[in-house]
């Protein structure tokens, strides 16, 4: 198991022995619950609870991330509770780019519904998000994961390019480190930006933009290759492959 080793067991898994590579172990679950992994969420706690017990503030913030993305992922009822704690955690311990991650996950939820209030609010936090994230300091992961929720949010809003923008912002990141080191986490990343081109692309025709569209299918084919060097879950690989067919 990556970035595991220390001797501490718990669950029957084995738990990290130091804040940097149970830091690194926050941001994989959050992989592992993308990609379904029945034991991800039992870990994520363990972990948070470790995490609190030696007083590893960074760590706390990246399994309350992971809890985040696991109720966002099966729509549950606490997601906003779990965001908002988030939120209060990165801002008392002053992390900008967490606190940049939860409010572009609130404001991601704040699309839905049909009060005008909530709607706007949600605008505004996604607004303060993308400041933060540019002007706020903090480790490859934080930043990744900040820019990954920024897109998600401007592409649930129909601004794709802006979402682009952050998805390739990313890739930017990942580029001044070691290569393989975070390929981990641009997985999802790569599914992001692939499933933008297509709702671009849909719209540009809708347009009749047909040069719009010919670049949005060129970006496509880049990117989808890409997931070719990265653990993509088979089911990933099979919507990558449907939504071809459509842009075809």
């Amino acid at each position: 198991m990556q970035g595991i080793d220390g001797p501490e067991e718990s669950g029957g898994s084995l738990l990290p022995s130091d804040s940097d590579s149970a830091r690194i172990r926050a941001f994989e679950l959050v992989r592992d619950v993308q990609a379904a992994d029945p034991g991800a969420d039992s870990e994520i706690a363990r972990l948070l609870a470790r995490a609190e017990r030696e007083g590893w503030p960074d760590v706390a913030r990246g399994c309350l991330y992971a809890q985040a993305v696991s109720a966002w992922f099966a729509s549950a009822d606490d997601l906003s509770e779990i965001v908002e704690a988030l939120l209060l955690r990165s801002v008392d311990d002053g992390d900008n780019v967490m606190v940049a991650l939860a409010l572009a996950m609130r404001a991601a939820r704040g699309t839905t519904g049909d009060d005008p209030a909530a709607a706007a609010a949600a605008d505004a936090d996604l607004a303060r998000a993308a400041v933060l994230v540019e002007e706020g300091e903090g480790g490859p992961l934080e930043r990744i994961s900040a820019h990954t929720a920024l897109g998600v949010a401007f592409g649930d809003r129909g601004l794709w390019e802006l979402g682009d923008e952050q998805h390739a912002a990313v890739f930017t990141i990942a580029k001044s480190k070691a290569p393989g080191t975070l390929d981990y986490v641009l997985a999802a990343v790569v599914y992001n930006r692939a499933e933008v081109q297509v709702s671009w692309a849909c719209r540009l025709r809708q347009l009749g933009d047909s040069a719009g569209v010919a670049k949005r299918l060129q970006i496509w084919k880049e990117v989808s290759a890409a997931t070719s060097s990265f653990s993509v879950p088979e089911a990933w690989r099979t919507e990558l492959a449907a939504l071809g067919v459509l842009l075809a």
